[in-house]
């Protein structure tokens, strides 16, 4: 099968999830997404229920102002939606690659067993297709649609970016930093002592010509080992599970407390949390160039596309934001207490 059938047909599925809402058949409703406002037609309870929850303080009842349209089908329990030739056709390609179209815009595409995603910027529409959830990774249901969010604001001033972000109410700071440093460790001790968070994986920011950087929450999720934490009342919160040998889970941001999760914020440093293993949490500063590469390349590694926008999006960020390590220590009180002096003293300056 062309590329060029393939997309046909891919945006045919879409317009029957319409068709389908519009008899009644399908549900929809409106995902906020920074500047986007992205209608979601969902056939499939199951499928959609498995990736709602850390979508919800986003989500409100359809209305027809959309900026873009993403369909979301089970074809197992409606397999009328997806024509037979585009199963047949699905090529066995795990990793974003491109189908070229008119004007030199690219269309991105997934495929796995059974499962098939696509996004054409062209009609601003996109596909999400998979035979229920047994085919799809964990961390889809932790970062719903990641990709195809992370193409969506590729042409724009926003960026979904590898990194964390909490707030005293007044200060904002984005958690930067490879796997394992440290991130959401530092947003559950933060949060656990009266901070809010927009996220702890995967959150906009926005670099505006007009100087400022602000933060918006994507998913409302916390990941962490439920078994590692200290406290039992911890250990026993309610948690998403991810692939069954992945002891990591999710808990949301939300079921803190009411204010726990923000939806946006501005920013006003960047904070590279690192495992020190020392005595006491502390904080020094760290150059530009230690935030860039703490956010860039890590994020270029989730989503393969879009390097050169990401990358003048993440200069932006490090050259408009003061830079600081964290050197962790192992009291929690520590590390909020050092947070909370940091942003004392970027309000002082």
């Amino acid at each position: 099968m062309t590329q060029a059938n393939r997309l046909r047909l891919s945006l045919a599925a879409v317009d029957r999830a319409v068709a389908a809402h519009d008899d009644g058949k399908a549900l929809a409703q409106m995902l906020s997404f920074g500047r986007q406002r992205i209608a979601v037609y969902a056939v499939g309870d199951a499928l959609w229920g498995w990736f709602k929850p850390v979508l919800g303080h986003a989500l409100c009842p359809h209305i027809s102002n959309e900026t873009v349209r993403l369909a979301v089908i089970d074809h197992a329990s409606h397999p009328e939606m997806i024509e037979a030739a585009l199963l047949a056709g699905l090529p066995d390609y795990p990793n974003f690659t491109s189908i070229g179209l008119p004007g030199g815009l690219t269309a991105a595409w997934r495929s796995r067993p059974e499962a098939w995603e696509i996004y054409d910027p062209l009609s601003r529409t996109a596909l999400f297709m998979s035979a229920g959830m047994s085919h799809l990774h964990g961390w889809e249901r932790g970062m719903p649609f990641a990709r195809f969010l992370h193409d969506l604001v590729t042409p724009t001033p926003e960026g979904l970016l590898h990194a964390a972000a909490i707030t005293d109410g007044t200060t904002g700071l984005l958690l930067a930093g490879a796997g394992g440093s440290g991130k959401s460790t530092t947003t559950f001790f933060s949060i656990k002592h009266g901070f809010a968070s927009a996220g702890d994986d995967l959150v906009l920011v926005d670099a505006d010509e007009r100087g400022q950087v602000s933060v918006s929450a994507v998913y409302d999720s916390l990941k962490l080992v439920p078994a590692a934490l200290a406290d039992p009342a911890d250990r026993d919160r309610p948690w998403l599970s991810l692939d069954a040998d992945d002891p990591k889970r999710i808990t949301l941001l939300s079921g803190f407390s009411s204010g726990t999760l923000r939806r946006r914020f501005p920013l006003h440093a960047v904070v590279l949390p690192r495992i020190a293993h020392a005595a006491r949490t502390t904080f020094h500063r760290a150059r530009g160039s230690d935030a860039f590469l703490a956010i860039a390349p890590s994020t270029q590694r989730l989503f393969l596309r879009g390097a050169p926008e990401l990358v003048d999006k993440v200069a932006k960020v490090a050259r408009r934001l003061p830079a600081f390590w964290l050197d962790l220590g192992t009291e929690a009180e520590e590390v909020a207490a050092a947070i909370h002096d940091l942003c004392r003293s970027l309000n002082d300056g």
